[in-house]
């Protein structure tokens, strides 16, 4: 009796499974590794590119030889006012249905930025299928339909060379911020934080880029570079910080990890390279008779990496000025992002936030004017250096040079 009821029971429950009614085959399926997004000719029409994987290009050993004489990557255009009418249409063009589980990268186009992102991410944010993981990118001066169309070097599908280059750049130069999806979103509906997005521009012919035989040449018509962050400003691009400024702007959202800075010696301009090794940066905030104010302290260890001029380095008040010059220098790089921002009426850095938690009550009525007020938003930046190595030599070969001449 009980094996039967065991049995009915078993039978009941297949009923509740439900099996691969909603499988797709691999086989069917475009790999789509990257978007972009550009204005259309229409206001409410937009240009959609998307990066689809050539597998047997991929899969082969070298792009364009052997059987497979094919580019890596094939970029299919459509129009539309949403992403899945555009995706739809291009279904017409495409042997496969895109799909966009493996997108790493979305690219605005410059125009669109200035026009305004607000109406064209909630297709992004309301899919299932995309992850908000994905990076974004701003086209500077270009159509991001140009940029993704670029066969690059290195690295076979252009979208992984991407993510890599703004990885690596953050980390070792700090002059590009890796900025997720998710990362927009949130900003874009909070009102004590502007977005930023990096840019990438193209260094060449883009028309010669867009050729397998590009990453042939050992040195390619066209590559791209990552560099400089766009402050947005209720949802549109209104300026660029870049160089001294973007770095400044990572010392300020507490993402440096590593950099390089030159500083004078002897009286001679940026003789002394200094390598960044750690940086923390604490910010807070507090509301003085109505008025805010934000406290920056910048704490960072770092190392000597070149040296131009004869100094001892092995002396304390040597190593004691080097970190004071770095000191000096890393507070004039992050007020120019201050006031960069300042002048855009842009707060990208979240000081809103940071004067909403020290504040609610205040934060309260602070809010409705808070561009105009953090235009004119008093910062105060305390940094303190140390210089932990010397390298592998404390005496540069100038130093032992001009002893030597000193001597004969």
């Amino acid at each position: 009796m009980r094996s039967r009821s065991l049995l009915m029971i078993l039978c009941m429950a297949l009923l509740l499974l439900t099996g691969c009614w909603n499988n797709r085959e691999l086989g069917t399926l475009a790999i789509v590794t990257a978007i972009g997004l550009d204005k259309g000719k229409n206001q409410n029409e937009h240009v959609f590119s998307f990066q689809v994987v050539n597998p047997s290009a991929v899969i082969s050993g070298t792009v364009g030889q052997g059987d497979e004489n094919m580019g890596p990557v094939t970029v299919y255009t459509e129009t539309g006012e949403t992403l899945f009418e555009a995706a739809r249409k291009a279904s017409q063009k495409a042997p496969r249905r895109l799909f966009f589980s493996h997108v790493r990268y979305i690219m605005i186009g410059e125009q669109l930025a200035r026009q305004g992102i607000n109406g064209v991410l909630d297709s992004f944010e309301r899919s299932n299928e995309i992850r908000l993981t994905a990076r974004l990118v701003i086209a500077k001066g270009r159509t991001a339909q140009e940029v993704l169309a670029i066969v690059t070097p290195m690295e076979k599908i252009p979208a992984t060379a991407g993510v890599g280059a703004l990885e690596f750049s953050e980390e070792l130069w700090g002059e590009s911020i890796k900025i997720e999806f998710d990362d927009v979103i949130r900003a874009i509906g909070n009102p004590g934080r502007e977005p930023m997005i990096s840019a990438v521009e193209l260094l060449g012919n883009p028309r010669a880029g867009q050729r397998v035989e590009n990453i042939q040449l050992t040195k390619p018509d066209v590559i791209e570079k990552i560099g400089g962050i766009g402050a947005f400003r209720t949802g549109k691009l209104v300026g660029w910080l870049e160089g001294e400024q973007a770095r400044g702007v990572n010392w300020l959202h507490g993402s440096l990890k590593s950099s390089v800075l030159m500083v004078d010696c002897d009286g001679k301009k940026d003789q002394v390279g200094i390598e960044i090794t750690r940086s923390k940066t604490d910010i807070q905030g507090k509301v003085v008779q109505g008025k805010p104010q934000i406290t920056v302290t910048i704490t960072e260890e770092a190392s000597i990496a070149d040296v131009k001029c004869a100094i001892h380095l092995s002396s304390p008040t040597v190593i004691y000025e080097l970190a004071n010059k770095l000191e000096d220098k890393t507070m004039l790089q992050i007020m120019s992002a201050v006031k960069a921002a300042q002048q855009y009426k842009t707060d990208i850095f979240g000081f809103g936030e940071v004067i909403r938690r020290a504040d609610p009550k205040a934060w309260g009525h602070l809010k409705l004017d808070w561009p105009d007020r953090f235009s004119q938003l008093p910062v105060e930046v305390k940094v303190k250096a140390f210089i932990r190595q010397p390298g592998m030599i404390t005496e540069p070969y100038l130093l032992k040079r001009d002893k030597k001449v000193r001597n004969e």
